[in-house]
This record gives structure tokens, C-alpha cells and sequence, in this order.
């Protein structure tokens, strides 16, 4: 297996880990479908996983719920995708074939398999089957397509923003109060009213806070060209004005080039008004063995 190809199967195995730890981390249920799921075998286009089905997702009688299963299916569909080093896909049509019930505790082996990929369609196939007997339980068909880029990256950032209050974490704190001005192709511009708490004790914008801010930006530039997510390997950051707390600034991140895995952002942030130069971020960014 090339090295590329390592990258897209782990990157496809972080963001299934990542989907299973949401109901943990953030109190939901939105993806408890996935408690318990243990890796068998991955590859580009190919998933092979277990599961002993937890008393949770079960039904009223003591039977493997087919909701959960559903929802089981479309994560395992869209990691199978993610691992031939395409972005995240979502269903635009599914069909699924129920033929055995499952009881709690039981065990199941799941295999997904990515058929074909058309334009901004990829076909996958989600086979379950009882652990041993290889009993077919159910068998998931469905089409899945890459999202509009530009929509894609406004929603990882409003992701990327709720994050310090979902998870009570100061990751990207940095983010707080960023506001959409224009988006399109390559090209994010955003504003922000500098929040005091991320001053640092002279009253200014921390440089720290504008750094995480720049990679960010950078990071969803080259998301809306239709990229996958990707991370900087050099950053230059030249510092101009210092910026008090409550100060307005407009932030503006083009994605320049694409070279292989590489890409090319610049990220400019200056005074809202006066467009006095605050920053101007450099940088290069790379795919991700992350999701």
C-alpha cells in the first residue's frame, strides 16, 4: 500500500474513532450507533469491522434496533469513501435489506465496501453478517455525494467554533465570535469584534489567539475548493498593529495554489474601517493522516 493510500485508510479510522467518542464527549445519542465498533481490517475502499451489540441499541424486544443499524450503516458507507483519499460524503439515497434479527450481545461482523466513484457520486455496499455463521443480518445499498465545498467548510468552521463550549476546551476558543462575510471558492473573508478574553495583559489581541485563527482560516480556504481538510507544515506570520479588545478586524484567507498534496493560503487581517494592516499569514498545508 503507497503511502498516500496509508494516510487516506488512518485518516478514515480517526474520523470513525472521532464519531464514536461525540455521545461521550458531548452528552448526545446522535452517534451511540457506534458504541462498541472494533477494527478488523482497513484498507482503501474496504472496512471490516465487529461489534457486540450493547443492550443499549436495542429495541423493546431485546433485538438489535434498525435505526441503529441504519445509522450504523451510513457511518460505515461514508468511512469506506474517506479511505480512498476522498473527502466526507453524505447519502443522497439508501436502501437496506433487513433478513435476520440480532440479540444483545450477540456478534456481528460489518464489511464496507466502496463499488465505484462518479463525478461527486460514490456508490458503497454495507454487508452485516452474524460473527461465525456468517448468517446475512442485513445488507445496506446506498449512493453517497460530496456536499457544496463552500457549504462544507462554512459548516466545519461553525463546528470548529462551537467546540470550546461543547467540549469545555480553550482549543479554538481563538474562534469565538468569528462572523461569515463572504464566502465562495478559495476565498473565506470574515469579521470578528476582538473579545477581551482573548486579550492578553496589556488589553491587546493575543498573538497566540491570531496565530490559531490563521491556520484556521487557512485550513477552510482549501476546504471550499473542494479539498480535503489538510495541516500546515510552514507558517510565517508577520505582526503589523496591535488590536485593543472590542476592536473590529476583517479577516481574508485565499487559498493560492495546490501542488500535489500541498497548498499554498494566505491569510490577511486587517482593521475594519481603516484596513490598516493588523497581520499577513503564510503558509503551507498539507494532507492530514487525521480526519
Amino acid at each position: 500500500m503507497s503511502s498516500g493510500a496509508e494516510d487516506a485508510v488512518e485518516r478514515a479510522r480517526k474520523w470513525l474513532e472521532f464519531m464514536k467518542s461525540l455521545p461521550e464527549r458531548e452528552g448526545t445519542n446522535e452517534y451511540i450507533a457506534l458504541t462498541g465498533l472494533r477494527f478488523d481490517r482497513t484498507e482503501p475502499g474496504r472496512f471490516v469491522c465487529s461489534l457486540a451489540v450493547p443492550k443499549i441499541l436495542t429495541d423493546d424486544e431485546g433485538n438489535w434496533s434498525r435505526g441503529a443499524m441504519a445509522t450504523l450503516i451510513d457511518a460505515m458507507s461514508a468511512v469506506a469513501i474517506m479511505s480512498c483519499d476522498l473527502p466526507i460524503k453524505i447519502s443522497v439515497d439508501l436502501s437496506i435489506s433487513y433478513y435476520l434479527d440480532v440479540s444483545a450481545e450477540e456478534e456481528v461482523q460489518i464489511e464496507s465496501r466502496a463499488l465505484k466513484h462518479k463525478g461527486k457520486l460514490s456508490a458503497v455496499v454495507v454487508d452485516i453478517r452474524k460473527k461465525g455463521t456468517l448468517e446475512a443480518v442485513a445488507l445496506g445499498r446506498q449512493w453517497m455525494s460530496m456536499p457544496n465545498a463552500v457549504e462544507r467548510a462554512r459548516k466545519w468552521l461553525e463546528f470548529m467554533k462551537s467546540l470550546p463550549e461543547r467540549e469545555g476546551t480553550n482549543e479554538y476558543i481563538a474562534l469565538t465570535g468569528l462572523r461569515f462575510d463572504r464566502t465562495e471558492p478559495g476565498r473565506f473573508v470574515c469579521s470578528l469584534v476582538v473579545p477581551k478574553i482573548l486579550s492578553d495583559d496589556e488589553g491587546k489581541w493575543s498573538r497566540g489567539a491570531m496565530a490559531t485563527l490563521i491556520d484556521a482560516m487557512g485550513a477552510f480556504a482549501i476546504m471550499s475548493c473542494d479539498l480535503p481538510i489538510k495541516i500546515s507544515v510552514d507558517l510565517s506570520i508577520s505582526y503589523y498593529l496591535d488590536v485593543s479588545a472590542e476592536e473590529e478586524v476583517e479577516i481574508e484567507s485565499r487559498a493560492l495554489k495546490h501542488k500535489g498534496r500541498l497548498s499554498a493560503v494566505v491569510v490577511d487581517i486587517r482593521k475594519k474601517g481603516t484596513l490598516e494592516a493588523v497581520a499577513l499569514g503564510r503558509q503551507w498545508m498539507s494532507m492530514t493522516s487525521k480526519f
